[in-house]
């Protein structure tokens, strides 16, 4: 939206108010308000516990699932808004739109990812956010028309929305005890994040062999294996309580 009203420019303004927005508030956290121990997950195991954390095999089967999600999901919507920028001859009207909705939908299924933990569960967040990438793939491989772009895109949000909820509960419920959130956390995002750089590689070659429907439908049924991976590790990925229990410092 920013980009149609104003250009380049308003896209600038925007990033520079969300920061500033952001560091007022991080600067509005009272220390004396955090639980600084509940922050680090309990003990802090030194050297033990950083051992403990990147050799937990929830964590790692964790970083595997993202891998391959973002790797499916990371190159579709910058395909899209290729695709119908050239096609419809308006590529800031249409990318504005591609991003728009998908981050709309983001932000909606971000809001309401709580309500559905509380109700249904870590895993139940997993599945439908892990869901939704192979059905947005086949729809963008399979359909034809700009309208087609909507949905296509909300399930983008959906997807997304949840992992960004449910990935960082999942690593504190793997972690407890160990007192390296940030750093297991950390490590599963590099994962995540090579999956995602190394997706526009495979994409551009599938765009150029077959054209844009198959680079849709082979990014969405490689995040099918995504899902799979999930289902058969879902207990040491998403446990019901942490997986670590505090330890006794005496020990």
């Amino acid at each position: 939206m920013a980009s149609m009203m104003f250009g380049l420019s308003g896209v600038i303004g925007l990033m520079i108010f969300t920061a500033l927005a952001a560091s007022a508030a991080a600067g509005a956290i009272r220390g004396e308000e955090i639980d600084h121990e509940a922050a680090r997950g309990g003990d802090d195991g030194g050297d033990q516990g950083f051992r403990q954390a990147l050799s937990a095999p929830g964590l790692w089967r964790l970083a595997v699932v993202l891998l391959i999600f973002h790797f499916g999901n990371a190159p579709i919507s910058r395909l899209i808004a290729q695709q119908f920028s050239i096609e419809l001859g308006s590529p800031f009207q249409t990318t504005a739109i591609t991003t728009g909705v998908s981050q709309l939908s983001m932000i909606v299924m971000a809001a309401l990812a709580p309500f559905a933990l509380k109700r249904f569960g870590l895993p139940a967040l997993f599945i439908v956010a892990l869901a939704a990438l192979p059905l947005r793939g086949a729809l963008a491989g399979l359909t034809e028309g700009f309208v087609m772009v909507y949905p296509i895109q909300i399930l983008d949000g959906v997807g997304a929305g949840l992992i960004g909820i449910a990935t960082p509960i999942a690593a504190e419920r793997i972690l407890a005890g160990t007192g390296r959130f940030n750093t297991g956390l950390a490590a599963v995002m590099t994962v995540q994040g090579v999956g995602a750089s190394l997706s526009n590689i495979a994409a551009g070659f599938l765009t150029k062999q077959g054209g844009y429907s198959l680079a849709y439908l082979a990014h969405g049924g490689v995040a099918l294996l995504a899902l799979i991976a999930f289902v058969a590790w879902r207990g040491l990925i998403a446990p019901s309580t942490p997986g670590r229990k505090k330890q006794n410092p005496a020990m």
